[in-house]
């Protein structure tokens, strides 16, 4: 039976042959899933990047400057993953990372708290918030400006 066609009695889609090509939708959901699992390893590095002493990180940047860049890559990554990989509305995506990037904040001062050298701070948790707010303002205008660009080419 050809790909892609339905069988009499399961109701399924056949599976492609071996070395037939995998269809768009297949690599569609294989780049979905690769958008989940993008934070959560982010994440990892940045729980990696807290278990180090506090004396044993040089930093090239101000410790809050550094804590808003990580977290901003956090929410672009979690961005991507809500809206590109599960598809959910714009204003929930948005709420679910600063949400989610706010308490994955919260938890990193609290395991900072437990590595010697290194202790929790307020103003961390600030910049952390901040850096994932900053990410969903770049994303939101990065969106606009390529809607008034395809505005624009199709006059």
């Amino acid at each position: 039976m050809p790909s892609g066609m339905k069988t009499p009695m399961a109701g399924k889609t056949a599976s492609p042959k071996v070395g037939q090509r995998k269809s768009w939708k297949s690599l569609k959901s294989w780049y979905s899933r690769l958008t989940l699992v993008l934070p959560v390893a982010y994440m990892v590095g940045i729980f990696y990047l807290s278990s180090k002493k506090g004396s044993g990180l040089s930093l090239p940047a101000p410790d809050y400057i550094m804590h808003a860049l990580l977290y901003a890559g956090l929410g672009v990554c979690w961005r991507l993953a809500l809206s590109t990989g599960l598809g959910l509305p714009r204003r929930r995506a948005i709420f679910l990372v600063l949400v989610v990037a706010t308490i994955y904040g919260v938890t990193d001062e609290w395991h900072q708290s437990f590595v010697p050298g290194r202790s929790p701070e307020l103003s961390d948790l600030v910049a952390d918030s901040a850096g994932a707010v900053v990410s969903q303002v770049c994303w939101e205008v990065a969106a606009l400006l390529r809607r008034m660009m395809r505005r624009f080419r199709e006059r």
